[in-house]
């Protein structure tokens, strides 16, 4: 049985069980590291002069909770984008396996349905051969 992609059951089922493991563990590795690098680039990446200037504006009180929650919903989404982008890709390259694996799969049914034809025929063509013996004939 196959499904949309037409992979065999079997086969995206397993590789299946490969995308949810490692999307579990993107989720865990990248929520914590791509928000930890963002505080970082803000903070080391303009030698501390965007940190200063957005601490004073919380300290004075210019920032209030309006912009508070656009740094934050800012870097949510931009966390949320690193982690789903790495995701696609793992997913995209798993589902690229699973193809090649029912690619392989798929060759060796045919082989299996042609084969037995394909002798025949070359038998027919062979005993034709041997009653004509003035077509010549190449080996391949």
């Amino acid at each position: 049985m196959t499904d949309t992609y037409g992979i065999d059951d079997d086969i995206a089922w397993s590789h299946a069980g490969l995308v949810s493991a490692g999307t579990g563990v993107m989720e865990a590795a990248l929520g914590g590291v791509a928000s930890g690098a963002l505080k970082n680039l803000f903070g080391l990446g303009f030698g501390g002069a965007l940190n200063k200037a957005v601490s004073k504006w919380f300290v004075s009180g210019k920032m209030g909770l309006a912009g508070k929650a656009l740094m934050d919903w800012a870097s949510e989404v931009a966390e949320e984008g690193l982690t789903e982008g790495a995701e696609t890709v793992f997913e995209g390259s798993v589902i690229n396996m699973a193809a090649g694996k029912q690619r392989k799969r798929d060759i060796e049914r045919l082989r299996g349905i042609y084969a037995g034809p394909i002798e025949e025929t070359a038998a027919w063509l062979e005993a034709e051969l041997e009653k004509h013996p003035e077509i010549a004939r190449k080996e391949a």
